[in-house]
């Protein structure tokens, strides 16, 4: 874990990220098998890990029905040894080269250097002044993360990736206002082909109108917001969150639905599973949404027969 009093903040676990950061890379730049012939589909979907999420799986059959192709790119593939030999070889051919990984480590060298000067003033953000100690503390925890150095060299690979001739046309991810799609969103912008690819964001769990994640202030809805073109939520009820939120001003919401359900609207009533005496555990997060689900359990038949226990 990252320590910091005061000034003195613990450089080895800035110069242990690099290190690590520079074997991982320099092990996939000589490791790995170069005769690599795979070539992804026009249609992509990233994630951060070599596993199938549901998601994926629900998009893939989507496509397959349509007798069209989507494929799965990790795009923290040159770190994870058993990702190697499934990877696009014009991804593996935007490597960036060592030059960057060390401009990088020359930053944060920088970074180390500007931190130890006065930052006892204090700054002014959007008209919010914040102190710029504290400001240095959290840039300090961030270039002492390995994931944070790792994502700058992702975002410049998938730049180049993405500014080939022969790119993805359609891009899908979760997660994508965390650091994660972020990075995928950025990427994407500021490639050569920016208007010739189409992101879109897949909603992957319950959003709430207090979560501060899907809730941007005016400011940063007329800013640069790094956000993917769609935004695929499962209902109107998640898109008039967003609505409020501002989300809608950085990316256009398709309330289309949730992708692993769209078989189980499919299926005749006949092969659904009839629960009886259903037994449920309901953890309540916050008022609103207890108010929301307890509407939603009200016009379901499950309600009826269930045995339902609340905890705060």
């Amino acid at each position: 874990n990252f320590i910091y009093h005061g000034k003195n903040f613990n450089i080895y676990s800035i110069i242990k990220a690099c290190i690590s950061i520079l074997i991982k890379y320099l092990r996939f730049s000589f490791f790995f098998k170069k005769k690599n012939k795979n070539k992804n589909a026009d249609s992509i979907f990233i994630t951060s890990s070599s596993t199938k999420t549901p998601i994926y799986l629900a998009l893939k059959k989507i496509y397959t029905t349509k007798k069209e192709k989507i494929s799965l790119i990790n795009l923290n593939f040159w770190t994870d040894r058993s990702s190697w030999e499934q990877v696009d070889r014009n991804l593996i051919r935007s490597k960036p080269n060592l030059f960057l990984i060390f401009n990088l480590f020359y930053d944060v060298l920088k970074i180390i250097r500007l931190s130890n000067k006065n930052t006892y003033g204090s700054i002014d953000i959007c008209g919010l002044k914040l102190n710029k100690t504290f400001l240095s503390i959290e840039i300090i925890k961030i270039i002492a993360d390995q994931f944070c150095l790792q994502s700058v060299i992702n975002y410049n690979w998938l730049k180049m990736f993405l500014s080939m001739d022969n790119h993805p046309k359609k891009i899908f991810y979760e997660d994508e206002f965390y650091n994660f799609g972020k990075c995928i969103s950025v990427a994407k912008n500021n490639s050569i082909n920016a208007k010739k690819i189409d992101t879109f964001g897949i909603q992957h769990g319950h959003i709430n109108i207090y979560q501060t994640l899907y809730s941007l202030s005016d400011q940063e809805a007329i800013s640069n917001f790094p956000a993917p073109d769609y935004f695929i939520v499962w209902s109107k009820y998640y898109q008039n969150i967003l609505n409020k939120n501002n989300i809608s001003k950085v990316t256009k919401i398709l309330p289309l639905g949730s992708l692993v359900h769209f078989d189980k609207f499919k299926e005749p009533s006949k092969n659904l599973i009839k629960f009886d005496n259903i037994k449920i555990l309901w953890c309540l997060t916050d008022h609103y949404s207890f108010m929301t689900e307890l509407n939603i359990l009200k016009n379901s038949n499950l309600w009826k027969n269930a045995d339902i226990k609340i905890r705060q």
